[in-house]
């Protein structure tokens, strides 16, 4: 039996998606909240960046980009989305509590966005989040241990590479759950080139390797289902979407990757 460690998980991402019926002059509307002198804005973000994008062009290119002053997060908004992308630092990745408390604050920043632009009726939310566990073995073990506990039979001479596996629930009759578990590895490149498609692997340093969990859960099924937005308030679906995705990599996670049985 091949030996994981599942003791050091290290949160390093995590992000809140709002979609809503286009709104075709969203960045005329957000400009006037966005330049009042003495925003509290101005202490978290740098100057927001307002582009000049026709109205008609593709509704899902950003209209406005808000970049955190200590560029841990950022917030874009487009004619039907707006969205939150937190990245976290060695100061946080080990803190799960730590990380989604940081994530629920910046939250309620993009909340203000949207009730700033007059958006009411946003059709459903979703929360994603992707934890690592570093691993000591090497990359052969570390997909043969992925490929003994989840009972993927793969039968091959070659040597086995990456491990990736996708599956979705339908939870409460309300929401989508995505969960992905792989292997990883990440790389750090001594030469400066113009594109990841010409830079080799023989001049990187690997940094570290290990299994990854990644998360994802949004209230579009019952959006799907019903055609209608929720009719909770848009702080309360976050809430419930960034408290499910806490419990579940503080709670279960761990014993899905121990035990290879994944429940919800």
């Amino acid at each position: 039996m091949i030996k994981m460690q599942f003791e050091n998980m290290n949160i390093i991402n995590c992000s809140l998606n709002m979609v809503y019926p286009r709104k075709v002059k969203i960045g005329e509307k957000l400009s006037p909240f966005l330049q009042q002198p003495g925003s509290a804005l101005e202490d978290l973000y740098l100057t927001p960046q307002i582009l000049g994008i026709p109205n008609d062009i593709d509704p899902e290119v950003p209209r406005i980009i808000l970049d955190a002053v200590n560029r841990h997060n950022q917030i874009t908004v487009s004619q039907v989305n707006s969205r939150l992308n937190c990245n976290f630092d060695f100061r946080y990745q080990g803190d799960i509590s730590k990380s989604f408390n940081y994530a629920r604050q910046r939250a309620e920043v993009l909340q203000s966005l949207v009730k700033a632009g007059d958006i009411h009726d946003v059709l459903y939310q979703g929360v994603t989040a992707t934890v690592q566990f570093p691993q000591d073995a090497g990359d052969h073990e570390i997909t043969s241990y992925l490929l003994e506990k989840f009972n993927q039979k793969v039968s091959t001479a070659h040597q086995l590479n990456e491990y990736n596996q996708k599956i979705t629930f339908i939870y409460n009759d309300e929401y989508y759950i995505n969960l992905v578990i792989g292997n990883y590895r990440n790389f750090n490149f001594t030469n400066q080139h113009d594109s990841p498609l010409t830079a080799s692997l023989a001049e990187a340093k690997l940094l570290d390797k290990g299994v990854f969990v990644s998360i994802d859960i949004n209230n579009r099924y019952k959006f799907n289902k019903d055609g209608e937005p929720s009719q909770k308030t848009i702080e309360e679906i976050s809430n419930d979407l960034f408290n499910f995705t806490e419990e579940f990599l503080t709670q279960k996670v761990v014993k899905i990757l121990e035990e290879g049985e994944i429940f919800i």
